[in-house]
C-alpha cells in the first residue's frame, strides 16, 4: 500500500457537463411550472366560469365589442397568472423569463464561438494554399 492515494481519472468532458447543466436547468424549469399549475388549478373553476360568461358575450355582440371583450380576456388571463404566481410566493415569470433570455444567450455565443472557429479554419485553408 502506498503512501499516496491515487487519483482516479475524471471521463467528465464538456459535452457531458454541458448536457448536465441543461438537464439541472430542465428539472429546475419543470419544477417552476408543477408549482405554477398547482398555484393556477386553485384559481381554474372561479376563471372559468368568468371565460365562459365573456365568450357567450363575444358571441352576441358586434366587431368592437368582441375587440374589447377579448383584451379583457387576455387581461384576465394574465392576472390570473399574476394572483397564482403570488400565491406561490414567487414571480416565476420574471425568473422564467430570465432563464430563458440565458439560454438564447448561450446558445448565439456557442453560435458564435462556432463561426469563429469555422473563419479560423477557412483563413488558415486558405494560407494552405497559398504557400
Amino acid at each position: 500500500m502506498g503512501l499516496f492515494k491515487e487519483k482516479t481519472p475524471s471521463y467528465e468532458d464538456e459535452t457531458t457537463k454541458a448536457f448536465t447543466n441543461k438537464l439541472e436547468m430542465l428539472q429546475k424549469r419543470s419544477r417552476n411550472v408543477e408549482s405554477r399549475c398547482t398555484a393556477l388549478n386553485n384559481f381554474t373553476p372561479s376563471v372559468s366560469r368568468m371565460m365562459h360568461s365573456q365568450i357567450e358575450k363575444l358571441k352576441s355582440s358586434n366587431n368592437k365589442m368582441q375587440k374589447q371583450l377579448s383584451a379583457d380576456c387576455s387581461s384576465l388571463a394574465w392576472l390570473t397568472e399574476q394572483k397564482a404566481c403570488q400565491e406561490v410566493d414567487t414571480n416565476e415569470t420574471e425568473d422564467t423569463q430570465e432563464e430563458w433570455l440565458t439560454a438564447i444567450t448561450h446558445d448565439k455565443q456557442e453560435r458564435v464561438n462556432r463561426l469563429e472557429r469555422l473563419a479560423e479554419e477557412f483563413q488558415y485553408g486558405i494560407m494552405e494554399r497559398r504557400k
